[in-house]
């Protein structure tokens, strides 16, 4: 190398100065994907607060109803769109059973399948005596602690990235705005027509 010669470097070149709006699309980035962060967080504490809450329920179901053993008191008759669905949808039906004080009831219980009068199915009754739903699953507290997390994850993430492409259509606006002055600034300079039209 010569006497007085820099050897240049790649960190050397000139670079771009940044424009006002690229700072701010910077920072709306950095603080978008902060929020959607702590938008995951959230989605996961209110997953797990719904499932909390519906296990609750499952134990106090399950602690204040009773299965027992019931009979059809007539047939289960079929609905026509089983045909096209291929699944038996729930059915109201008359049933009788021995209930947990000794007495012989009677109502109307929700089953499905083909059954036929005289054919035993299982019922749940309360401390009123009363025919009720089963008591909530587990699988159905874990699926709606998934479903409610899913849905405000996607609602967040859905207004994060609404907020990003309305912020990136602000900053390409002024910076149409900036280079349409700019370029009234250079046009007639580069075209000539700041002399007249005339170069000769």
């Amino acid at each position: 190398m010569r006497a007085g010669q820099e050897r240049w470097h790649p960190s050397q070149q000139r670079r771009i100065p940044k424009r006002g709006t690229d700072w701010v699309e910077d920072s709306a980035a950095w603080t978008l994907a902060s929020l959607a962060l702590l938008g995951a967080v959230l989605s996961m504490i209110i997953g797990f607060h719904v499932h909390g809450s519906l296990m609750d329920r499952a134990r106090a179901e399950t602690a204040s109803r009773t299965p027992v053993r019931a009979i059809l008191m007539q047939d289960v008759t079929p609905m026509p769109e089983v045909g096209d669905t291929g699944t038996t949808p729930l059915t109201q039906v008359p049933v009788r059973w021995l209930d947990t004080d000794g007495v012989v009831r009677e109502g109307e219980a929700t089953v499905d399948g083909a059954l036929r009068g005289g054919d035993a199915t299982v019922v749940w009754v309360d401390r009123s005596h009363h025919l009720v739903s089963p008591p909530t699953r587990t699988a159905d507290a874990t699926a709606a602690g998934y479903v409610a997390s899913g849905i405000v994850l996607f609602m967040i993430l859905a207004v994060l990235t609404m907020m990003w492409f309305g912020i990136r259509q602000l900053a390409m606006a002024r910076n149409c705005a900036h280079w349409a002055r700019e370029w009234a600034v250079v046009e007639p300079r580069w075209s000539g027509r700041t002399y007249g039209g005339n170069l000769s």
